[in-house]
Protein backbone atom coordinates (compact mmCIF):
# COMPACT_ATOMS: atom_id res chain seq x y z
CA UNK A 1 0.00 0.00 0.00
CA UNK A 2 1.36 3.46 -1.06
CA UNK A 3 -0.89 4.98 1.10
CA UNK A 4 -3.94 5.76 2.97
CA UNK A 5 -5.73 7.69 0.43
CA UNK A 6 -5.91 9.01 -3.06
CA UNK A 7 -7.72 11.49 -4.99
CA UNK A 8 -8.86 11.73 -8.72
CA UNK A 9 -9.77 15.88 -10.39
CA UNK A 10 -12.47 16.20 -12.83
CA UNK A 11 -13.76 12.52 -12.58
CA UNK A 12 -17.39 14.10 -13.49
CA UNK A 13 -17.88 17.98 -15.28
CA UNK A 14 -19.92 20.58 -13.14
CA UNK A 15 -23.00 19.63 -15.21
CA UNK A 16 -22.75 16.01 -14.48
CA UNK A 17 -22.08 17.34 -11.00
CA UNK A 18 -24.84 19.11 -10.38
CA UNK A 19 -27.26 16.76 -12.31
CA UNK A 20 -26.29 13.66 -9.62
CA UNK A 21 -26.88 16.52 -6.73
CA UNK A 22 -29.99 16.73 -8.67
CA UNK A 23 -31.20 12.95 -8.48
CA UNK A 24 -29.59 12.49 -5.39
CA UNK A 25 -32.03 14.77 -3.60
CA UNK A 26 -34.87 13.11 -4.68
CA UNK A 27 -33.26 9.66 -2.63
CA UNK A 28 -34.70 9.13 0.41
CA UNK A 29 -32.55 9.99 3.17
CA UNK A 30 -30.91 9.23 6.74
CA UNK A 31 -28.62 10.61 9.67
CA UNK A 32 -25.63 9.16 8.81
CA UNK A 33 -24.44 6.37 10.93
CA UNK A 34 -20.33 4.16 11.58
CA UNK A 35 -19.20 1.50 11.91
CA UNK A 36 -18.96 -1.53 9.27
CA UNK A 37 -22.06 -2.20 9.57
CA UNK A 38 -23.27 1.53 9.81
CA UNK A 39 -24.53 0.49 13.78
CA UNK A 40 -23.24 3.31 15.66
CA UNK A 41 -24.57 7.38 15.60
CA UNK A 42 -22.07 9.48 17.13
CA UNK A 43 -22.61 13.10 16.14
CA UNK A 44 -18.82 13.75 17.92
CA UNK A 45 -17.67 12.46 14.77
CA UNK A 46 -20.38 12.41 12.02
CA UNK A 47 -23.47 15.01 11.81
CA UNK A 48 -24.85 14.50 8.30
CA UNK A 49 -27.54 13.20 5.91
CA UNK A 50 -27.08 10.76 3.67
CA UNK A 51 -28.78 8.78 0.66
CA UNK A 52 -27.83 6.08 -1.48
CA UNK A 53 -27.40 5.68 -5.02
CA UNK A 54 -28.00 1.59 -5.83
CA UNK A 55 -26.41 0.24 -8.47
CA UNK A 56 -29.55 -1.56 -9.45
CA UNK A 57 -31.02 1.61 -10.81
CA UNK A 58 -30.55 2.52 -14.52
CA UNK A 59 -30.76 5.93 -13.80
CA UNK A 60 -27.31 5.96 -11.97
CA UNK A 61 -25.34 3.51 -14.02
CA UNK A 62 -22.92 5.89 -15.30
CA UNK A 63 -22.24 7.31 -11.83
CA UNK A 64 -21.29 4.18 -10.68
CA UNK A 65 -19.50 2.64 -14.17
CA UNK A 66 -17.09 6.06 -13.98
CA UNK A 67 -16.72 5.86 -10.32
CA UNK A 68 -15.78 1.98 -10.74
CA UNK A 69 -13.38 2.59 -13.24
CA UNK A 70 -11.17 5.14 -11.02
CA UNK A 71 -11.84 2.48 -7.84
CA UNK A 72 -9.99 -0.18 -10.13
CA UNK A 73 -7.54 2.16 -11.33
CA UNK A 74 -6.91 3.75 -7.79
CA UNK A 75 -6.60 0.12 -6.06
CA UNK A 76 -4.35 -1.05 -8.60
CA UNK A 77 -1.81 2.05 -8.70
CA UNK A 78 -2.04 3.01 -4.09
CA UNK A 79 -3.98 -0.32 -2.09
CA UNK A 80 -3.69 -3.47 -3.87
CA UNK A 81 -7.18 -5.11 -2.08
CA UNK A 82 -9.35 -7.77 -3.21
CA UNK A 83 -12.08 -5.67 -4.86
CA UNK A 84 -15.02 -7.37 -6.89
CA UNK A 85 -17.74 -4.60 -6.31
CA UNK A 86 -18.99 -1.68 -5.77
CA UNK A 87 -22.33 -2.12 -3.71
CA UNK A 88 -23.69 1.54 -3.78
CA UNK A 89 -22.48 5.30 -3.75
CA UNK A 90 -23.17 7.30 -0.58
CA UNK A 91 -24.03 11.14 -1.18
CA UNK A 92 -23.27 12.96 2.22
CA UNK A 93 -24.80 16.27 3.36
CA UNK A 94 -22.71 18.75 5.46
CA UNK A 95 -24.92 20.94 6.71
CA UNK A 96 -24.17 24.67 9.25
CA UNK A 97 -27.96 23.96 10.48
CA UNK A 98 -27.28 21.13 12.69
CA UNK A 99 -23.27 21.44 12.67
CA UNK A 100 -22.44 18.91 9.61
CA UNK A 101 -19.00 18.12 10.00
CA UNK A 102 -16.97 14.23 9.35
CA UNK A 103 -14.15 13.95 11.58
CA UNK A 104 -11.13 11.37 11.36
CA UNK A 105 -12.10 8.19 12.77
CA UNK A 106 -11.85 4.56 11.83
CA UNK A 107 -14.55 1.80 11.49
Amino acid sequence: MKGEWCYFENIFTPEECQHIIYEGLKLPNKQATLGVEGSLTDNEFRSSIVRFFEPTNPTYHFIHDRLWKYAISANHDWFKFNINRLPYIQLAEYDESYKGHYRRHID
